[in-house]
Formats: C-alpha cells, structure tokens, sequence
C-alpha cells in the first residue's frame, strides 16, 4: 500500500504537470499506468513462492488513490493559499 502511495503521489504530479502543458486531463491514463504496474508486479510475483492474489492488486490500486489523494488535496490547498495572497 505505502509502495503504490508514493507512486501515485508522483503519477498524480506528473499527471497535474501535464496537463497543465497540454491543457487535457491526463490523470486517467495516469491511473491506468498505476493499474498496469500492479498487475505486472502481482505477475512476477505468481513466479515466487508468496503467489499472486487479485486482492493485492486492489490494495496497490487503494494505495495509488490514497496518493492521487493527498496530492490533490495538496495543490487544492497550495491554489487557495495563492489565492488568498493576491
């Protein structure tokens, strides 16, 4: 959970950095590249002895929600406190 947190933190500021230049929402695709990287990690992990389960990849993809989380509620609160400044 904590893993896939810091990479949705930065697929999220990635994702805001974007499509402030592109002026198109990128965070979906974004999302999706979290989603790919879980499934790919629970396939290499199906090679080990600790197995792969489908539960782990909704507890990656809870983690990088919780990420894509905190970073909007960063740049919402970073957008007021400009705002208050002018």
């Amino acid at each position: 959970f904590t893993e896939f947190c810091f990479l949705g933190i930065a697929a999220s500021a990635l994702a805001n950095n974007l499509s402030k230049k592109t002026n198109s929402g990128v965070y979906g695709y974004a999302l999706f590249g979290v989603l790919i990287v879980a499934v790919a990690d629970e396939f290499i992990q199906s090679f080990s002895d600790r197995g792969s389960t489908v539960s782990d990849v909704f507890i990656d993809l809870g983690g990088a929600l919780f990420g894509f989380l905190i970073c909007f509620i960063a740049v919402v609160l970073r957008s007021q406190s400009k705002n208050k400044n002018r």
